[in-house]
């Protein structure tokens, strides 16, 4: 055993009591310790440089991180459009939403009268190669059915690769990102004309103009086994067989240049009272999800920033994803701020997972 004060380190012997009473065990007191020196005050003391208050600040680019539906470029001798799947088709689906037909129509304008277009659809790697396939078929048919009717005068195949045209490797750290990169349906036609570049797209313009940031005040939640959920989903905890993971959204809340999603979290089944201290890490089978907010209206997709070394760290009530959810626990994931002044948006916490759609949004 052994007693800190002010930055020392001081050991206690223990007494060991035989037949002796309480009253007769001796009782130490602040004078049977050494003095507390200059020396030891000095060196308790944590000096912070300017670099490392540089480092504690957390700057988000969020304009940059928000990704739109459509991105151009010239391959060789043909302009490409690459429509992000995560934002135009809900998991596993198909059906291109109404917000979009226009939006697709109008990144036609500069495709030529009668032009020949290929429709292009393509997976990632997940999933079987049947099902890879069958999907990729039926998105490339359902944008091409939209193309067909904003333009009828072109001559449109539709075509789907399922996973044998991957964009990108799919390994590393960014594995995530880069399954969301191979999810894509393209449209290629003849170049006539210079389109932008792969870096002017690195970074894209919002569809909308960014609204003005609000102030903001101390956000306090009660108790995660109080709160109430907006709207809720089950889904297999694979690192625990037998066992689901309950992720309720206890609300989705724009704060100044952010935007919170708190999220009410708890591993549930036969023998959860079994497991010591289950985390969302382990019952993930040691993965993490891929959160992402989609603005189906505005076709846009916010996924969530990076807080600690390119790491996204869930934080919420003194802890990361590693807390013990045999109970409820809260996370809270931090996302850019919504373009949009109104609206729902869907939480997406995995592109494997069903979405959670339509959930209300406070903006403060």
């Amino acid at each position: 055993m052994s007693v800190r004060r002010a930055g020392l380190v001081v050991p206690v012997v223990a007494v060991l009591l035989t037949a002796a009473t309480p009253a007769s065990a001796p009782v130490l007191t602040v004078d049977d310790f050494p003095a507390v020196t200059q020396d030891a005050l000095e060196r308790a003391v944590v000096r912070l440089s300017d670099e490392s208050l540089d480092k504690a600040v957390l700057d988000f680019s969020e304009d940059a991180r928000i990704r739109p539906l459509a991105g151009t470029e010239t391959q060789g001798e043909q302009t490409v459009v690459t429509l992000a799947t995560d934002i135009l088709f809900a998991v596993d689906d198909a059906t291109v939403p109404p917000s979009a037909t226009d939006e697709i129509a109008a990144l036609l304008a500069d495709v030529p009268d009668g032009a020949a277009l290929a429709v292009e659809g393509h997976t990632d790697s997940v999933a079987s190669d049947a099902h890879n396939q069958d999907l990729s078929d039926r998105r490339a048919t359902a944008v091409a059915d939209v193309v067909r009717t904003a333009r009828p005068d072109l001559a449109v195949t539709a075509t789907g690769y399922g996973e044998t045209r991957l964009k990108v490797e799919e390994s590393g750290d960014d594995v995530a990102e880069d399954r969301a990169q191979n999810r894509r349906v393209e449209l290629r036609y003849d170049a006539v004309a210079a389109a932008p570049s792969p870096t002017a797209l690195a970074t894209p313009t919002p569809l909308v103009p960014a609204p003005s940031r609000t102030g903001t005040t101390p956000a306090v939640r009660g108790p995660a086994a109080e709160a109430t959920a907006v709207a809720q989903t089950r889904v297999p905890a694979p690192g625990y067989p037998g066992l689901d993971l309950v992720v309720g959204v206890e609300d989705v809340r724009v704060r100044g240049a952010v935007t919170e999603l708190s999220l009410l979290v708890e591993l549930a089944g036969p023998g959860v009272a079994a497991i010591d201290r289950p985390g969302l890490f382990g019952a993930l089978d040691q993965t993490s999800w891929d959160v992402t907010l989609v603005d189906r209206a505005g076709l846009l997709q916010y996924p969530a920033l990076t807080l600690v070394w390119g790491v996204i760290e869930w934080e919420g009530e003194g802890d990361v994803v590693s807390s013990d959810i045999s109970s409820v626990h809260r996370f809270v994931v931090t996302f850019p701020r919504l373009l949009a002044e109104e609206g729902t948006v869907d939480v997406v916490l995995d592109p494997a997972l069903p979405v959670i759609a339509d959930v209300p949004v406070t903006r403060e």
